[in-house]
């Protein structure tokens, strides 16, 4: 379902209008498309979602699927405190494809420090001793 197409308010369409309605037909126009069209799914996570985007290149570990993972920490600048980090992008830095699903299995917030501190412990899906290129989102 989407909301109708609005139409701008015009002070012809109020002839008994008094002269002040001019100063306030354009504020609430911009305010009205502008609210329709974010309505209309124009919705978007740099502009309308508090979060922060991180890009990363890192090397898993000889042991990396017995548990062994290089720390990812980078500091948090985005508002509110976040409660998701998911992988945006991920590739492998010799450009063989990445054949199974990727996800931060294990993250915390230290919040203990300004600003706060995203500590990524852990990435599920990776291969041993392979140099990866990653974005995060971190919302």
């Amino acid at each position: 379902m989407s909301l109708p197409v609005f139409r701008r308010f015009s002070v012809q369409d109020i002839p008994n209008a008094p002269d002040w309605v001019t100063n306030i037909t354009q504020p609430l126009n911009l305010f009205c498309e502008t609210t329709v069209s974010a309505l209309n799914k124009n919705l978007t996570v740099g502009e309308n979602v508090q979060g922060q985007k991180y890009t990363v290149s890192f090397a898993t570990d000889a042991g990396y699927t017995t548990g062994s993972f290089p720390t990812i920490g980078f500091q948090y600048t985005g508002g509110g405190q976040p409660n998701c980090c998911i992988v945006g992008q991920i590739v492998r830095n010799d450009g063989q494809p990445i054949l199974t699903a990727v996800s931060v299995s294990n993250w915390s917030l230290n919040i203990n420090v300004a600003p706060a501190q995203v500590i990524v412990n852990y990435i599920a899906g990776l291969e041993n001793s392979t140099k990866y290129t990653m974005t995060l989102l971190v919302i």
